[in-house]
């Protein structure tokens, strides 16, 4: 579960880590006064990283233009998301931003901690060029964080305030590990005379712990469902419509799989060739002619689709029946992207000559499929 920012705030308030004082305003039905002496930051709350940029952050000097700020963010629309809640709180002047985040490195099978001299937007790219240094240290589980870590990385970045930046480290861990967090992260920690305070969060829950944590997990469902307005695009009215399993994603390589483990590898190596995958969409396992058509139906009326990846793996799905479902789609609907298909298993050859007969190929290697529908998308 992806928090909202006053709800990975309020996290971090119980757990001792410094924020800022603030007030959330729900509606603009409500009084919009502040019991904060301006200036203030006006910050729209929804759960997406990128609100400064795309005008949903503002600052305000006096009483007057605060309410003139939370007015016009409350009715106002950000990446398609109504605004239905505003965090106002009190301006903090400082002169260093550092960046902070625990999060799960599969490979190591470990939590990964990483400290940054820099906060704000790109924090690995800036490393990268060398304008910014990032640490990156793996914690022991059975430790935790030790002294010796928090006076390296204090060292190694020039953090003043060192005592309460291992409290901050400290309390972030135990977060991450009571709470079952995927994403522990503070990005800007801020830095003045007076001490450190988180100016943001970013907190990202397993949701198979919930289980584990069933009051946490139902207040933070009721605070999202009253403050995020529901807004499903055609795509996703279309899936449920038809009965199609479908999840919408951000990247432009369009997806189809006849089966969750086909779609779930495919989504990896999709990531591996440096491809951004648009959707996950798979039929089940067992599927005919007429839901393959449905599903492409749903996952092409995404317009930032550049290329359609089909992987079909025959077990119970039979290939010349899949053939038949694509073939009918691309006769009624004459789709304008290209269309990349990886086929095997019962029925593949007779699927494969349903396909050539209208000039489309098949492979029969996922990974040069792949391959090839990420190097279609990235050429736009």
């Amino acid at each position: 579960m992806k928090l909202i920012e006053f709800q990975g705030k309020e996290l971090f308030d119980a757990y001792d880590i410094p924020i800022p004082k603030g007030e959330l305003v729900k509606t603009k039905e409500l009084q919009l006064k502040t019991n904060l002496e301006p200036p203030v930051i006006v910050k729209s709350q929804l759960p997406f990283g990128g609100r400064g940029k795309a005008g949903g952050i503002k600052s305000a000097d006096t009483e007057d233009e605060y309410i003139h700020v939370c007015d016009e963010l409350l009715k106002s629309e950000l990446k398609g998301e109504l605004v239905n809640a505003v965090l106002v709180e009190e301006m903090i002047d400082h002169e260093k931003e550092l960046y902070i985040s625990l999060t799960i490195d599969k490979s190591a099978n470990k939590p990964l901690l990483m400290v940054g001299s820099e906060g704000g937007v790109n924090v690995e790219e800036k490393a990268k060029k060398g304008v910014a240094k990032l640490l990156k240290k793996h914690i022991d589980p059975e430790i935790g964080i030790t002294n010796y870590l928090t006076k390296y990385i204090c060292r190694e970045l020039n953090i003043s305030h060192r005592d309460q930046f291992k409290e901050i480290l400290e309390a972030m861990y135990h977060i991450f590990t009571e709470k079952d967090g995927e994403l522990v992260e503070i990005n800007p920690l801020a830095s003045n005379q007076e001490g450190l305070i988180a100016l943001d969060s970013k907190v990202i829950l397993d949701d198979d712990a919930e289980y584990r944590h069933p009051k946490l997990f139902q207040k933070l469902k009721n605070e999202k469902k009253e403050i995020i307005s529901e807004k499903k695009s055609e795509a996703e009215k279309i899936a449920d419509e038809y009965g199609v399993s479908y999840v919408p994603l951000d990247g432009n390589v369009g997806l189809i799989s006849d089966g969750a483990g086909t779609g779930m590898l495919t989504l990896d190596k999709i990531s591996d060739f440096d491809g951004e995958p648009a959707n996950f969409c798979e039929m089940g396992g067992k599927a005919d002619d007429e839901v393959i058509e449905r599903s492409m139906e749903v996952v092409l009326n995404n317009p930032d689709i550049d290329v359609l990846l089909i992987t079909l793996i025959g077990g119970l799905t039979r290939m010349d029946y899949m053939a038949e479902g694509i073939v009918n789609y691309m006769e009624d609907n004459k789709p304008k992207v290209p269309i990349i298909i990886r086929m095997c298993g019962t029925k593949t050859e007779e699927g494969k000559e349903i396909l050539n007969e209208i000039g489309l190929n098949t492979f029969d290697d996922h990974s040069q499929a792949v391959k090839k529908a990420v190097e279609i998308a990235n050429k736009g």
